[in-house]
């Protein structure tokens, strides 16, 4: 059957399923509904198309609304041309002084006005569902109303999408009365584009609608029924859970403003909030169907990132797929089938042929959206005055540029940020005054595991809180010392254990420790210099509460 009735009523029982709050029935939908049920029986269709039709569609309950969209639309109609929101004023409908009236028994009462709420529907759902290849437009149908007249400036412009009783009143048989109203539904989405392409300047602009707008396959049409009509029951996901915990908590203005550019470029310091922004990306993504990808630069993250959307937050993995990005691994995802990618921590792999990676999709004649996260402060494998020619790079093949300054770790120390800074000018002197106690800088391995010693033992915070970050250059060296004398109180971070609660203390590198945070941390560098502060800044950007600092000579 080529019409899916998404509402599934008993085709024989309309009167009772589609009703006002009294339980009294709805006519005019239910002629709207028995007129899709009759052309779904009694007309041929094409092979190859499908139809979705829903009534009663709450604009509030569409995952991209966040609450804050209102509006019930009559019914909404999908199929490979695009979406028709449909408006119905059943009963007899006149219009007085610019104000709607319908007819309850004897006496006529104000109505809205069914055209400003299809168009405003129109407008809402384009905002909602941000798919620039999806046509919209509207019918207002009067199945009962004869003779009502589109006078006036307001109306005159609803003319080839507004169908009354006075489109079928001659028509004698019923299966004429069915091909009517749906040669009307074929033709109504050609006739507004061709309205549209009227009012635009002809010459310059001739076809646009068309062309920017072409058939969906059956592949595109069925993932934007998914997105309209998500099946959440499948895979047990809970929309405002998504959405209150990743998409709404922090600096949603933020995603807003991302949403209308498909060319990504955010540069942020750590706190900035890059990798929670990716979180937000994919969910909201997510919650509209759409495909993606994300790379990280290490292991942990991608791991960490994994865990938190498919085993916490239940999204379906078939959405969303998590690597560490490579040349041979990129190349397995350059298709024409996923919508969006990101690209983590992508100071690491600037220049390992990423813009090239880019530009390929545009020999696929297709325009996915790219969202590109880095700090150039933060890079270990690449210099830093070279990557400036790669951002700059991006620019000019129209990327947007957002730059963050702003740390929005609202619960991190403000003096472990000031710790951070000076460990970037390499100004150990500010470091030692302000850690105090909880810096040692000796060559003595007694201090060295009383230091330690204290730290892990210290009740203050829990050991799944505690982190110990050493320098990747002398990380062999005191991981020995770590094994020997606190075996039963240390592990290794890997990411076989990293989404494990462990009454251990976890230690790894900096390095790979990016992208991930935690209350206390314990940071072992030789020394403060060009060589490593690096590493060290990046180790100490990952404290919270509490920062604890090993010189190791």
């Amino acid at each position: 059957m080529p019409i899916k009735f998404l509402n599934n009523y008993p085709e024989n029982n309309l009167k009772d399923s589609i009703v006002k709050k009294d339980g009294s029935p709805l006519n005019g939908e239910i002629w709207l509904y028995q007129q899709l049920l009759n052309i779904n029986n009694q007309i041929d269709f094409q092979d190859n198309d499908e139809w979705y039709f829903y009534h009663n569609y709450n604009l509030s309950m569409h995952p991209g609304s966040k609450g804050k969209v209102e509006g019930q639309v009559d019914f909404l109609l999908l199929n490979r041309d695009g979406l028709i929101v449909i408006e119905v004023k059943g009963g007899t409908v006149k219009v007085e002084n610019g104000c709607f009236y319908s007819l309850k028994e004897e006496d006529f009462y104000i109505a809205q006005n069914p055209f400003i709420q299809a168009k405003e529907y129109v407008n809402s759902l384009r905002d909602l569902i941000g798919n620039s290849k999806l046509f919209i437009c509207k019918a207002i149908v009067f199945p009962h109303t004869n003779n009502f007249q589109l006078v006036g400036p307001e109306l005159e412009g609803y003319k080839h999408c507004f169908y009354s009783y006075s489109n079928f009143r001659n028509i004698q048989t019923d299966f004429a009365k069915t091909e009517n109203f749906y040669r009307f539904l074929c033709g109504l989405i050609k006739e507004t584009k061709k309205v549209i392409n009227s009012s635009i300047n002809v010459y310059r602009e001739r076809n646009r609608v068309f062309t920017n707008f072409p058939r969906m396959s059956l592949q595109e049409l069925r993932r934007i029924k998914n997105q309209l009509f998500p099946n959440q029951i499948a895979y047990s996901y809970n929309i405002d859970t998504i959405n209150s915990d990743l998409i709404l908590n922090t600096n949603y203005d933020i995603l807003k403003g991302l949403k209308k550019n498909r060319r990504v470029l955010i540069q942020g310091k750590p706190g900035t909030g890059k990798t929670a922004l990716g979180l937000k990306l994919i969910a909201e993504n997510y919650l509209n169907q759409k495909k993606g990808v994300i790379f990280c630069a290490n292991l942990l993250v991608k791991k960490k990132i994994e865990y938190l959307l498919i085993s916490e937050y239940k999204i379906d993995p078939t959405y969303i797929a998590f690597e560490i990005f490579s040349k041979n691994k990129a190349e397995q995802y350059l298709t024409k089938e996923l919508d969006y990618y990101i690209f983590d921590e992508a100071q690491e792999y600037f220049d390992n042929d990423l813009y090239e990676y880019v530009n390929q999709f545009d020999k696929l004649n297709c325009a996915p959206i790219f969202y590109i996260l880095y700090d150039i402060d933060q890079t270990i494998l690449s210099d830093t005055e070279d990557l400036g020619f790669y951002e700059d790079y991006f620019i000019q093949e129209g990327f947007i540029h957002y730059f963050f300054d702003n740390v929005f770790r609202t619960a991190q120390h403000p003096q472990i940020n000031e710790i951070c800074t000076a460990i970037r000018s390499l100004n150990i002197g500010f470091v030692y005054k302000k850690l105090g106690q909880k810096f040692l800088q000796s060559d003595d391995v007694i201090k060295k595991i009383a230091f330690f010693s204290y730290f892990i033992k210290n009740n203050s915070f829990h050991p799944k809180d505690k982190v110990i970050l050493i320098e990747s250059h002398i990380f062999d060296e005191v991981k020995n010392l770590l094994i020997s004398y606190f075996d039963d109180f240390v592990l290794e971070l890997s990411e076989n254990n990293i989404n494990l609660l462990s009454e251990k203390i976890k230690f790894t590198t900096p390095i790979k420790y990016r992208g991930l945070e935690n209350e206390d941390v314990l940071l072992v560098g030789k020394g403060l210099s060009d060589v490593n502060r690096t590493q060290l800044y990046i180790g100490a950007t990952r404290a919270m509460v509490s920062l604890n600092l090993m010189v190791w000579n």
